[in-house]
């Protein structure tokens, strides 16, 4: 319940330090050894509490809040990681990441219905902190085999995000972004 409180204190945050709440980006993710099926149920709840559920509150206060202004823009960042038909050896943050891209594609009458527009951008390795040290564990046939030579900057996201902030026509769309 922590996470529903705190996403409903980050909204009214927002509503009070700027009267509205006209975007919300919902940017979160992780996972942690060992992974599913060789983790316990209370593990990979957590990484689908995070990675999922952790979109849908914000999702969900988010359009509340937006609703009362006459509309607005949510940008949900998923990752290439829960795209396609391939094997994938997180598959509880594969699974999340997949049912933000679903969630986002089923929410594009919210841009009818509330004025809300919810787009999502799928992108592929991101050079972050946390990126970073995932490849520092990897072996260097692991980085050769995983890692693309060039890496998304965090700055190429934020300028994507702006994109579909600005560009009123899109609601519902989903933008795979791969390096390399």
């Amino acid at each position: 319940m922590a996470a529903k409180t705190d996403v409903k204190k980050m909204v009214s945050f927002a509503e009070e330090q700027f009267s509205s709440l006209d975007v919300l980006v919902n940017n979160a993710g992780g996972v942690t050894e060992p992974y599913f099926p060789e983790s316990e149920p209370d593990r990979w709840r957590i990484t689908i509490d995070l990675n999922l559920r952790g979109v849908m509150l914000g999702i969900h206060f988010g359009v509340r809040a937006m609703r009362q202004r006459g509309g607005g823009a949510i940008v949900n960042i998923s990752s290439m990681g829960g795209i396609g038909f391939q094997p994938y050896d997180k598959p509880e943050y594969g699974a999340a990441k997949a049912a933000v891209v679903r969630l986002t594609a089923s929410l594009a009458n919210l841009e009818d219905s509330m004025g809300v527009r919810v787009n999502c951008i799928c992108p592929g390795w991101v050079d972050t902190p946390a990126s970073r040290r995932s490849r520092s564990e990897m072996t260097p046939e692991e980085r050769e085999r995983l890692v693309p030579p060039v890496l998304l900057q965090p700055e190429e996201i934020a300028e994507a995000v702006v994109m579909f902030v600005e560009d009123d026509s899109m609601a519902g769309r989903v933008m795979i972004w791969q390096e390399g």
